[in-house]
């Protein structure tokens, strides 16, 4: 029963997450479909998770967070970077853009999460 009720939200994540990656990639360059996949499945894994796995709660929707975004751009380095350009290059991306956006969107998760909380 559980699964019954919860499949509507998981559709609605996932085409949530596509609707919204789709977008990021018109607005990107070079990146073909790379935001609306891995936004549809990341999306799609959280709606499932965050009803079957964790509580939902402060500490969840953090953890939930980090591991995605380090997930995302650890495999947008590895799919975009890592093997086209110089080591140097590599090292400025992972320190001065891919870890410090993994910290700034941890940070906005909570008023985010409270903002969702008082919202729902």
């Amino acid at each position: 029963k559980r699964t019954e009720a919860s499949q509507p939200r998981l559709v609605a994540a996932a085409a949530t997450g596509l609707v919204l990656g789709v977008c990021m990639d018109s607005a990107a360059s070079g990146t073909l479909c790379f935001n609306a996949i891995v936004l549809m499945l990341s999306a799609a894994l959280v709606s499932a998770s965050s009803s079957r796995l964790f509580n939902r709660n402060l500490r969840s929707a953090v953890l939930l967070s980090f591991l995605l975004t380090l997930f995302y751009f650890v495999l947008r380095w590895l799919i975009f970077y890592a093997f086209t350009v110089s080591a140097q290059d590599n090292l400025t991306y992972l320190l001065h853009y891919a870890f410090p956006s993994v910290i700034y969107t941890n940070v906005f998760i909570f008023p985010f999460y409270f903002l969702y909380k008082k919202l729902g």
